[in-house]
């Protein structure tokens, strides 16, 4: 693995604070969102649960109506990006790969996985095929990220 200093840094985008978001493909609070096809802005990320951090956004709808959605916990997405967010940036040779294993009985991966694209349009923290959230598959220039990593804004 090269040092960081000849790694390049990439931006990631997804459901981060500012992202204009939808009902997610878990969706399951009815009317919160003022009706199916309204949109919300993402005002901040934070734990669903102590044991699952950065797996809920909070949600100002176009209507006023402000709550907490699911973006990771135990898999569910409550809400799907249509206009993405900058969310820090990223080492891209320093990350893990989902389904790579990293060590005796450590696999990254799973419901949990997230996929930030870099610079592709309409990537992010999109609802993807394992029903996590994720880029999609087949984004290219995408870099894989952890919920609950740990990202440095600048």
């Amino acid at each position: 693995m090269e040092p960081r200093r000849k790694s390049k840094k990439i931006p990631i985008r997804g459901i981060f604070p500012g992202a204009r978001v939808i009902r997610g493909v878990d969706w399951q609070w009815e009317d919160q969102d003022g009706g199916n096809g309204r949109r919300g802005k993402v005002t901040e990320v934070q734990d669903w649960s102590a044991a699952s951090p950065r797996s809920a956004a909070y949600v100002i709808w176009d209507t006023g109506a402000k709550n907490l959605y699911r973006v990771g916990f135990e898999g569910q997405a409550d809400l799907k990006a249509v206009s993405d967010a900058k969310g820090g940036t990223v080492y891209r040779d320093h990350l893990p790969l989902l389904g790579e294993n990293t060590g005796p009985g450590l696999l990254l991966g799973g419901a949990q996985g997230m996929t930030a694209a870099a610079g592709a349009p309409g990537a992010g923290a999109a609802t993807g095929a394992a029903g996590g959230p994720a880029g999609g598959a087949g984004v290219r220039n995408s870099t894989v990220i952890q919920i609950g990593d740990q990202v440095k804004n600048k």
